[in-house]
């Protein structure tokens, strides 16, 4: 943050007023420190053209994301997920107990209903993207009459006009009311925290990148409650995020974000050729194949939104490198060869007044395609 100029003449000019002006800047900065816990925004990253925007929970969102995790949780992974959801804190793993019991207490009509919708892993997709349109205070009626208005198969809307009014007025009513009294607070925080600061958050990708968004958008962010689960997408002039409650850690928050809002960057480079070519030559890379080709992943991403997943999270990566200055502590995830993406990128030292992004990341790629055995 700055002293405004205005600010600074009057302690030069009236020497009188220096104690007040200092106790006034130590204040200030006290303020800045306890919101925004260690985590500070380079100068070239203090735009306002595309502020962010922090909308919280919302039931058209939450209504299908919800219901998505349930299904995952208590039939796709067959695995048990309690550490995973204890890693995040108490609240998520009384979530996740609460996703449990919930569905054991809903009748077998209603599961094969859940089932209907949810089997094919990418519906989820198709339902959050549908309900776009509506306000941010629709109620049930207005969600399942746009789901009903829709173009998905009959039996999709079939079942969902059954499911989700009975989830909605048999669970999650209830379960909504108390994450909002838990959370509001929170995101009323978060929003005073971005509007005083003005991020540039896409404005600031663009730079990095070296590459246009097609259109001026507006970012826009919701949350869910699934923890390590994300959404992005554009929509008309929003560019809106779906991202996991994680309370108090600010640091992160933008990570999270330089992800989601990264794909429409990439898809100048996964929509061309060349990649797509290099696509296939990487198919005989097993460590990428084999975590994909594992009767989860490839539910929910074709082969080559697997391979652009890797990229977009390597450049994640890069942004919150530059944005800081520094690299931070090491970020896991579930896709190979990310994190050799972004090590590539400070290797070779990107910047995009030099560089060409889709170059280099082209260049990557050929270096991780297995070289063929010679013939003996």
């Amino acid at each position: 943050m700055y002293i405004n100029e205005e600010c600074i003449d009057i302690i030069k000019k009236q020497r009188k007023e220096y104690f007040s002006a200092l106790i006034f800047v130590i204040a200030l900065l006290s303020f800045i420190f306890r919101f925004i816990s260690n985590y500070t925004i380079s100068n070239a990253m203090m735009e306002s053209d595309y502020t962010l925007e922090i909308r919280g929970l919302s039931l058209k969102y939450l209504l299908i994301s919800v219901a998505g995790e349930m299904y995952d949780v208590n039939v796709r992974i067959k695995e048990d997920q309690a550490s995973l959801y204890k890693f995040y804190g108490d609240d998520l793993y009384n979530h996740y107990k609460w996703i449990q019991k919930t569905y054991l207490d809903m009748d077998d009509e209603m599961k094969t209903y859940l089932n209907t919708i949810y089997s094919d892993g990418t519906n989820e997709g198709k339902l959050i993207y549908i309900v776009a349109e509506l306000g941010d205070e629709a109620g049930i009626h207005q969600i399942n009459s746009r789901i009903q208005s829709s173009t998905l198969p009959i039996e999709i809307k079939k079942a969902s006009q059954k499911f989700y009014p009975y989830f909605y007025e048999n669970y999650l009513k209830d379960y909504i009311v108390l994450k909002r009294n838990t959370y509001n607070d929170y995101f009323a925080e978060l929003n005073q925290k971005i509007q005083k600061e003005q991020f540039d958050l896409l404005g600031f990708i663009e730079r990095i990148s070296g590459i246009k968004y097609d259109r001026r958008y507006k970012p826009v962010l919701y949350y869910t409650l699934r923890p390590g689960n994300a959404w992005g997408f554009p929509y008309k002039d929003l560019y809106i995020a779906l991202i996991p409650f994680k309370k108090n850690e600010y640091e992160d928050f933008f990570y999270i974000l330089y992800h989601e809002y990264s794909h429409k960057i990439f898809k100048t480079i996964t929509h061309t050729n060349e990649f797509k070519n290099l696509t296939e030559e990487l198919k005989s890379n097993s460590t990428i194949y084999d975590a994909w080709n594992n009767n989860y992943y490839n539910q929910f991403y074709t082969w080559e939104a697997w391979c652009e997943d890797i990229l977009v999270e390597g450049f994640a990566m890069y942004l919150d490198y530059k944005a800081k200055g520094n690299r931070a502590k090491e970020i896991k995830s579930i896709r190979p060869y990310d994190h050799e993406y972004f090590e590539y990128l400070v290797q070779k030292q990107f910047d995009s007044r030099t560089m060409n992004l889709k170059s280099i990341t082209i260049q990557f790629l050929e270096e991780i395609v297995p070289k063929k055995q010679l013939s003996s």
